[in-house]
């Protein structure tokens, strides 16, 4: 069964520590976001800025638009990693928002390199 994601709801990544910071790497994922180019993103209706967000693979500061319809467009074609598809989200701990390739969001974790995770996803759902 292939996993989806649930938007908007709140996500904890396997990096989270229950005796830690309140709500270290938990997120609220906001949507989904295609990848798209500069002037296909202009033939959308009422496309406004939502803001810029780090990608957490590159290290880029990347633009996200949105329209009347509330979908989500990052106006980089060129430029993306995967299938073109990036899930924005916002920390709950820092107030910092990122984007990050779908598949990788949604990703099984790798347990030969965290043997010790207990958690099967890289981020799992906690709330929607």
């Amino acid at each position: 069964m292939k996993r989806e994601l649930i938007f908007p709801a709140i996500y904890k990544h396997f990096k989270h520590d229950e005796s830690g910071t309140l709500n270290n790497y938990m997120y609220v994922a906001i949507g989904v976001a295609e990848v798209v180019d500069e002037f296909d993103a202009r033939k959308y209706k009422g496309i406004k800025e939502l803001g810029f967000f780090y990608e957490t693979e590159t290290s880029h500061r990347v633009r996200v638009l949105y329209n009347d319809e509330n979908k989500l467009f990052i106006p980089m074609k060129n430029w993306t990693i995967g299938n073109g598809k990036y899930v924005v989200y916002k920390s709950l701990y820092d107030g910092m928002d990122y984007v990050r390739p779908y598949e990788m969001f949604i990703s099984e974790i790798d347990k030969e390199k965290y043997p010790s995770i207990k958690q099967k996803y890289r981020f799992e759902l906690i709330k929607n």
